[in-house]
């Protein structure tokens, strides 16, 4: 069981990790970037043999998922890429500190991959 004393550590890396990344909020995609959110670009990417090697596949199926939830408005997807960046960094977190057993070394992990 996780001691009361290790969620301390973690709120503060969530904390952290809003604060360097909260300006994602406010971004905008310029160029190719909003290209895979397109039906119709979606559709075609899917046509050609083997299409699961392509470089593109992780975008291609992460937007094809993300469409569904969000349609087109992009800082509903940014506000989702924050969320899994503060959960992927407490997560680091407490893995850390389940190798390490050291909360400060556990803690100066995961700040670093906070910042």
């Amino acid at each position: 069981m996780w001691k009361r004393i290790d969620s301390l550590p973690a709120a503060l890396i969530a904390i952290i990790t809003f604060f360097t990344w909260s300006n994602l909020l406010h971004l905008t995609i310029r160029g190719d970037g909003f290209v895979y959110l397109v039906k119709r670009i979606q559709e075609a990417y899917w046509n050609p043999p083997a299409s699961f090697a392509g470089l593109e596949v992780g975008s291609v199926l992460l937007s094809k998922i993300m469409t569904n939830f969000f349609g087109v408005n992009i800082s509903l997807y940014f506000l989702a890429e924050l969320i899994i960046i503060i959960f992927i960094n407490v997560l680091f977190f407490y893995m850390v500190l389940v190798l390490t057993k050291k909360k400060i070394i556990a803690f100066a992990a995961a700040l670093f991959l906070a910042v």
